[in-house]
């Protein structure tokens, strides 16, 4: 990475670091750990500000002083500069580096019968359009370098994509948000590819069992959307609010499990949320509220564990949704 060196005679790296000019990387590295010691901030709790910047000027000094190639050119921007404005040394023992030590820059030649490059994309600012210029010189610098053969593969890849991405926006949705659901329910079906014309199919088994969630994931029939997972208990998060559907829905309920101050602790106290009377069996919900959570007011401060349940009318569950929440 190509850094814009420049040198500050206010903040010297030799003098940050305490070395010498002609200091070796070990005699470096070691004034530097001494030097750090002294400054850092959590040495210095009195004074932070200046700490932090004192150990951020020492950090800065010593990533260009410890590179063999950084040094050498922040060298000669410090050789330029008392060069140039004549100025004392800042340190005797520091130093400033010898004239006798320092090299001018190279000046490069062209070789006898060289011919420049012709300018590509020149006829396009003579029409007015200098703004594709730019592409057209990348594009030409692609097809006639060493990547020739690759760009061809590349732009199917790319056209295979735009067709993908391009046919997904007139792939026909669903009107109901239990349709996929039904769909897959009553056997199995093919979800046809749009961005291919339908020429290719996936098909899409239909669940036998629906499984019981393990608390922190959820399923399309029980879905908790807010608070989220890891919200903070507030005031304004009194209101759960999600989805409860299920083909076998007999009731739902919500129960809370206090966690204490670690959110992977056991259950310490199971708390029930009341709710109104429901004429059972129950009708499904979609994206509204399920319950109210301002009981947990009065509880101590700690992790929350909501879990939403799906029961059958034999009281088993079917389904089950959970999220973990912190009350300061």
């Amino acid at each position: 990475m190509r850094l814009n060196l420049r040198y500050d005679p206010q903040y010297d790296f030799y003098q940050l670091i305490g070395v010498e000019m002609s200091a070796d990387t070990e005699t470096i590295q070691r004034a530097y750990r001494q030097k750090a010691k002294e400054i850092h901030p959590d040495r210095n709790p009195d004074r932070m500000e200046w700490a932090t910047e004192q150990f951020q000027r020492l950090t800065e000094a010593y990533s260009i002083l410890s590179d063999t190639e950084l040094r050498s050119q922040y060298n000669d921007l410090r050789w330029a500069y008392y060069s140039r404005t004549g100025l004392s040394k800042p340190l005797s023992s520091a130093g400033v580096r010898p004239r006798s030590t320092y090299t001018p820059p190279r000046h490069y030649t062209t070789r006898p019968g060289y011919k420049p490059v012709k300018r590509r994309g020149v006829w396009l600012e003579e029409r007015g359009m200098g703004w594709l210029r730019p592409f057209y010189v990348a594009a030409m610098e692609l097809m006639t370098g060493p990547y020739r053969y690759v760009m061809p593969i590349v732009g199917l890849i790319l056209l295979c994509n735009g067709a993908l991405i391009f046919g997904g926006f007139f792939s026909p949705s669903s009107d109901s948000p239990l349709d996929e659901k039904l769909a897959t329910e009553n056997g199995p079906t093919s979800t046809l590819m749009a961005g291919l014309g339908g020429f290719i199919s996936t098909p899409t088994p239909a669940p036998s069992v629906t499984p019981i969630v393990m608390p922190g994931n959820c399923t399309q029939y029980a879905l908790i959307e807010f608070p989220s997972d890891g919200a903070k208990l507030t005031a304004d998060t009194m209101q759960l609010i999600g989805t409860v559907d299920h083909p076998d829905l007999y009731t739902y309920r919500v129960e809370v499990e206090l966690l204490g101050d670690n959110p992977r602790n056991e259950a310490k106290l199971i708390i029930s949320m009341n709710r109104q009377p429901q004429i059972l069996p129950e009708s499904p919900i979609y994206h509204n509220q399920l319950a109210s959570l301002s009981p947990l007011l009065r509880y101590p401060a700690g992790y929350y564990r909501i879990i939403l349940t799906i029961d059958h009318q034999n009281g088993s569950p079917l389904a089950a949704c959970a999220v973990t929440l912190y009350k300061e």
